[in-house]
């Protein structure tokens, strides 16, 4: 059992290869760049694990300013209680234990990672940022076993368990978002010009069956809400006035029309 620990501890360790190419103009410019962008980043908060006598792990800070690092920790799940930030150190510690009970320093200390980049402000975003952190490292651990499996089902059970998670881990993180976003709130401010003489209707008008018809599809439809006014002018002309009838003759008096016959052919 110790030799297989051990052989795992060792796969898992990330090792540069070998290589005797040095990198061209492109690579040194792109190496640079993120050489700047990671020192303008937060350090991120982490831990260490050390066995005791008896077995078992045992939390210890990364650093020797132990106030300092109480400090990040209560920071981490955006509390100022530490009761709860201890509880969900526990919970974070009991989700990286593997199978034969060890606790994954490297997998418990990207759960922090996720955490404390989410910027949990509160205890409520503190948890959905946890459980997000899990759902991510579950969802992973289920496309391996997908990945590696021999057998249908096992790839199918693997493969459906996987999006199911990746399917709460994006509502948990939309979530987060909402939340740390808030409600936005939009205020409308339009101008009626009222002249002396008008009225004013503010609110919804209906008109005929045609209220929900919408026309800002038409070329002809102006985009903003204009007024019309009447300026200084010659005056219309009126209607004419109405004149006595004209006459008519005797011989030209209106007389009954003949019936329509058929010609015969």
């Amino acid at each position: 059992m110790k030799a297989r620990r051990a052989k795992l501890k060792k796969k898992d360790q990330i090792t540069p290869a070998c290589s005797t190419r040095t990198p061209g103009v492109d690579e040194r410019s792109s190496i640079a760049a993120a050489t700047k962008r990671v020192k303008e980043r937060k350090r991120r908060f982490s831990l260490q694990l050390q066995k005791t006598k008896s077995g078992s792990s045992q939390i210890h800070p990364s650093h020797t300013d132990e106030v300092g690092w109480s400090m990040h920790l209560l920071d981490v799940f955006g509390t100022c209680e530490l009761p709860f930030a201890i509880q969900e150190l526990v919970q974070l510690r009991s989700a990286a234990t593997t199978s034969d009970g060890d606790i994954n320093e490297r997998t418990l200390n990207a759960y922090l990672a996720i955490v404390d980049g989410c910027r949990p402000r509160n205890e409520l975003e503190a948890l959905l940022a946890s459980q997000a952190a899990v759902t991510h490292g579950l969802a992973m651990e289920c496309l391996q076993r997908a990945k590696n499996a021999d057998m249908a089902p096992q790839f199918e059970m693997g493969g459906n368990m996987a999006v199911r998670l990746m399917r709460a881990f994006g509502n948990h993180v939309e979530l987060l978002k909402k939340l740390q976003r808030g409600t936005d709130q939009r205020v409308v401010v339009e101008h009626v010009h009222v002249h002396s003489g008008g009225q004013a209707i503010v609110g919804n008008v209906a008109t005929g069956g045609r209220a929900n018809e919408k026309f800002d599809h038409q070329p002809h439809a102006p985009e903003e809400t204009r007024s019309i006014e009447a300026s200084g002018g010659a005056p219309m002309r009126c209607e004419e006035p109405e004149r006595e009838p004209v006459p008519v003759p005797g011989s030209e008096r209106k007389e009954a029309l003949p019936n329509a016959r058929r010609r015969k052919r």
